[in-house]
């Protein structure tokens, strides 16, 4: 299909749904399951004054200012500092519209937003208000369920390495790295078993976000992750592609794999400073999340994916297991912010379970460019080619809770390589920015596919060895900070 036929059929649709929306009739927007219940007209006045929902409201862009030559921990916190204090101050108009049952629960710097409990009443005041981009409801948000193979491939210890490590060409790419360099990675997911022998001494900070107190994973999907990333070799076969790296852990998901938009938004907060303390610059340099919210396909993740973007920490995100359609990419990893990856099967060909792009984007969407625009610019979307990258993620031998190994498969095990790549990137040169990461890693992937970045395996294959090469070759940069303003991201 044609770039112009494509654009066309976007069109079509968006402007059919948007015509029967609420989404263009207010001052903030709001999604259409908040819309419907705000509008409900309650059974009794108990139910009208008492029945409440959380939402995230997501302010208008703060001004930008720019805090280029700072270190990047002292810049992160002076827009901390800055961005908290306008949210305080939107709080407070925020809260005179507030009653009954209504209250502001938290708030998110990197987010621009807070977190709220309001009744129907409190709601529809909130959607009046100019200073407000758009409110959401607090939706629960589940794992993808990863494929547990049955495959008869070769036992523990038969392979010195995992297929998938030797498809990527990850062998080769430690013979080039300094082996006493151990990058910073995060992980958002179901927690780690630090006393699995391919993960022991690996993890150097964590926080559960969950009610289970501890980071332990008692849902499998986050230690098989972790696996990936920096496991060992242990068993008798290496399972992960940047075993030096030393691993911070946001624990977001249950036993159950649930979680919520706000939880999600507060651990993605967290790992930008894990210790709190703005004199260390301890936040990791990429963070994998094998994990999506489609239904969050314009605001949710925007924010946060854009300043971990300008705070220089690479957003690795699962393009989704939504299948071969057309526009199946799932979000965070459909953002032109984000770096989404698809799944390839031992044999180089994608897998029918990976999501395939493209992804449609609102360039302007909620920004001061977007209010001096006329309804049909605004809702005019771009298209952008998605996933970005293709890794191994059919049958994938990684680590389990309890010591043990399995296989697993989807684009959750394929996002864990790209940011085992990025590390070892990282181990080579350390002052590589995102964009500059991006670059390398999608001009030296094998092309698959149609040729040239294509809507099923991206720019191709990653192979490490090429990547770390094209790192090398690169200039380290200062530890100065240079900031870039988010409009300008997407």
């Amino acid at each position: 299909m044609s770039q112009i036929s494509m654009r066309a059929r976007v069109c079509i649709l968006l402007l059919s749904s948007l015509a029967t929306s609420s989404i263009i009739t207010r001052a903030a927007d709001l999604d259409d399951n908040l819309n419907a219940w705000m509008n409900q007209r309650p059974s009794s006045k108990s139910q009208l004054t008492n029945e409440t929902k959380d939402v995230i409201v997501y302010f208008k862009d703060p001004q930008f200012h720019d805090r280029s030559g700072l270190l990047r921990s002292h810049a992160l916190e002076e827009e901390q500092t800055y961005v908290t204090s306008e949210i305080a101050i939107n709080n407070v108009g925020l809260r005179k519209d507030l009653d009954g049952n209504s209250k502001v629960i938290d708030s998110f710097w990197s987010s621009n937003a807070s977190f709220v409990r309001v009744d129907r009443a409190s709601l529809k005041r909130l959607a009046k208000r100019d200073d407000i981009k758009g409110i959401l409801a607090n939706e629960i948000i589940s794992l993808d369920v990863p494929i547990v193979s049955n495959a008869t491939k070769a036992s523990l210890g038969e392979d010195e390495n995992t297929y998938g490590l030797d498809l990527i060409h990850a062998p080769q790419a430690w013979e080039k790295v300094d082996k006493r360099i151990a990058p910073v990675v995060g992980i958002i997911d179901s927690g780690i078993d630090q006393t699995h022998p391919d993960l022991l001494d690996r993890v150097i900070a964590g926080q559960d976000f969950t009610s289970d107190g501890t980071i332990d994973d008692r849902n499998s999907h986050g230690t098989h992750v972790a696996g990936t990333i920096a496991g060992g070799n242990r068993s008798g076969t290496a399972i992960g592609v940047a075993p030096n790296a030393k691993l911070v852990i946001g624990k977001i998901f249950d036993d159950r794999g649930s979680t919520d938009l706000a939880t999600i938004l507060r651990a993605m907060e967290w790992i930008m400073n894990p210790d709190g303390d703005p004199n260390t610059d301890d936040a990791p340099r990429v963070v994998s999340n094998s994990w999506g919210a489609s239904s969050q396909f314009i605001l949710g993740f925007r924010n946060i994916v854009k300043t971990w973007r300008r705070f220089n920490i690479f957003p690795s995100f699962a393009a989704g297991n939504s299948g071969s359609g057309w526009m199946t990419t799932g979000a965070p990893g459909r953002y032109p912010t984000a770096f989404a990856v698809g799944a390839l099967d031992s044999k180089q060909v994608v897998t029918s379970f990976s999501s395939r792009g493209p992804s449609f984007w609102f360039k302007a969407w909620g920004t001061r460019e977007d209010r001096e625009m006329g309804w049909f610019e605004r809702w005019t979307p771009r298209l952008y080619t998605k996933p970005d990258i293709a890794a191994p993620g059919l049958d994938v031998l990684s680590s389990l809770p309890g010591g043990s190994y399995g296989r697993y498969s989807g684009t959750s095990m394929a996002t864990p390589h790209i940011t085992g790549v990025v590390a070892l990137a990282l181990s080579a040169n350390p002052g590589l920015s995102v964009d500059q990461l991006e670059h390398i890693i999608e001009s030296t992937a094998v092309d698959l596919g149609k040729s040239g970045h294509d809507n099923a395996y991206g720019n191709g294959l990653v192979q490490a060895d090429k990547v770390v090469e094209a790192a090398l070759a690169l200039p380290n940069q200062s530890k100065a900070f240079t900031d870039t303003n988010p409009d300008s991201m997407d």
